[in-house]
């Protein structure tokens, strides 16, 4: 037995020592590189980049005349001086566009683009030009529609902006100083920003992106990583002058919303609802026992308005419109500014804490100024609403909110003016509008107003 064991013991150790000398003896395999891809948008940007153009404005900017010159030598007082004659300032500029409509030839940039153009010449991609014309601008949302009809057009597919999250990757493509062409990368820094580059219309819902935008880049494009338009990039914040990297695009969904009015009709009939609103605010929120501070509250109802009509309250607070989240007051001023008159939204609204859907119908500016325009001779021209609100240092502030002057009416020339809080009318308090026509028609020879101005209170008089 023993014998036997180590005979096997021989052999398996010779066996195991040819098997390493076998594995010794073999050659070592060669090393491969391994070669990645390199994340790219060069395919997606291959069929994007012909659908945007660059566009060349020329045109004249009217000069003012000079407003100062009625006391010089030889003039007495109150003589009218001849008005001088100003030649208009002839310019050349450049912007972008986007091509939305390849077969009627349609393309779609910022109002501030083509504002007193002349002539429009649109340059594509590869270097061809086409005369173009302006089918309609809407100052309000900065947008405007251009045409120039060419068979070498190609457009670009429109995504739904309510779907573009922060932090989705996108891509800006334009003209910056005049660098045709011109990709940025970067992220979706935020959405509904409202940034006041329009004045007080209120109309902006921009989506903020860090991809560089500069200035010719307006009215290009920004897309998303499946090549679809998801904005029209319009602004930048530059506090000293330059780009810091934070710039704004208008959503497509209002872009598409006012390009429809501006083709069907040149312009865009635009509607309102009747409600002034503010933020809801975290503070706020707690204090009607919401969970989330998300919507817009309603803090005046216009009498025999829309908004009145369906049924809105002071104090609603409006989630939701045809179902699209509503993110705060700017962002339900954007959506009733592109509303067309007649459009029937459905509202979804906490009252209480208690879930309630109203349907409103969108009515004319014209109609609504006709239902609070004061016909008083005094206040023809003013459209004013009723206002009953707490101020900062938390004390109850009831009165007549100015809301619009016409500039030829005696109450303009006495120096009245819009988001003027009319407290008084010759002595007396006017909390209303009734209240105020009353004081009005008492004395026929003038009209004392206190009016609140900011944190001032002044006088204005009427005759």
């Amino acid at each position: 037995m023993n014998r036997l064991m180590k005979i096997l013991i021989t052999t398996t150790s010779v066996l195991t020592l040819s098997v390493s000398v076998f594995c010794v003896a073999k050659p070592a395999a060669p090393v491969v590189p391994t070669i990645t891809q390199q994340p790219s948008m060069s395919n997606m940007l291959s069929k994007v980049m012909p659908v945007v153009v660059n566009i060349t404005v020329r045109g004249d900017v009217p000069m003012m005349p000079p407003t100062e010159n009625n006391h010089q030598k030889g003039q007495q007082p109150g003589e009218k001086e001849p008005m001088p004659f100003m030649p208009n300032r002839k310019f050349e500029s450049a912007g972008s566009g986007v091509v939305i409509d390849a077969t009627n030839g349609y393309i779609v940039t910022n109002a501030h683009v083509i504002r007193n153009s002349n002539v429009l010449i649109v340059t594509l991609h590869d270097g061809r030009k086409i005369k173009a014309n302006v089918v309609g601008l809407d100052p309000a949302t900065d947008v405007a529609v251009i045409q120039a009809k060419d068979k070498y057009l190609k457009a670009i597919p429109i995504a739904d902006s309510t779907k573009v999250r922060a932090g989705d990757f996108v891509a800006a493509i334009g003209n910056p100083f005049g660098l045709h062409q011109t990709v940025t990368s970067g992220v979706v820094s935020a959405l509904n920003r409202s940034i006041g580059i329009e004045g007080p219309s209120g109309y902006e819902n921009f989506i903020q992106t860090d991809a560089s935008i500069n200035p010719g880049n307006s009215g290009g494009a920004l897309v998303n990583m499946s090549g679809e338009l998801i904005g029209i990039n319009t602004a930048i914040l530059a506090p000293q002058g330059g780009n810091i990297g934070i710039g704004f695009a208008i959503p497509s969904n209002m872009m598409k919303a006012v390009v429809d009015q501006l083709i069907q009709y040149h312009k865009v009939n635009r509607g309102i609802l009747g409600v002034m609103v503010q933020d809801l605010t975290p503070a706020l929120a707690d204090a009607f026992n919401m969970t989330e501070s998300k919507g817009a509250v309603v803090t005046h109802v216009n009498e025999k308005s829309a908004a009145e009509t369906a049924g809105l309250h002071e104090q609603d607070v409006i989630t939701a419109i045809n179902s699209e989240i509503i993110a705060n007051a700017a962002h339900l001023r954007s959506i009733i500014g592109i509303a067309k008159v007649g459009d029937t939204l459905k509202l979804n609204v906490k009252r209480q804490n208690t879930d309630i859907k109203l349907t409103a119908t969108i009515e004319s500016l014209e109609k609504a100024i006709r239902a609070t325009e004061v016909s008083q001779s005094f206040l023809s021209g003013v459209r004013l609403n009723n206002i009953d609100q707490i101020d900062t240092q938390n004390k109850e502030m009831r009165g007549v909110l100015v809301l619009e002057v016409t500039d030829t009416s005696n109450a303009w020339l006495a120096g009245l003016r819009p988001g003027d809080l009319i407290l008084k009318a010759n002595g007396e308090k006017a909390d209303t509008i009734p209240q105020l026509t009353k004081l009005a028609k008492n004395n026929p020879k003038r009209l004392l107003l206190t009016v609140q101005r900011g944190l001032a209170s002044v006088f204005v008089v009427i005759t």
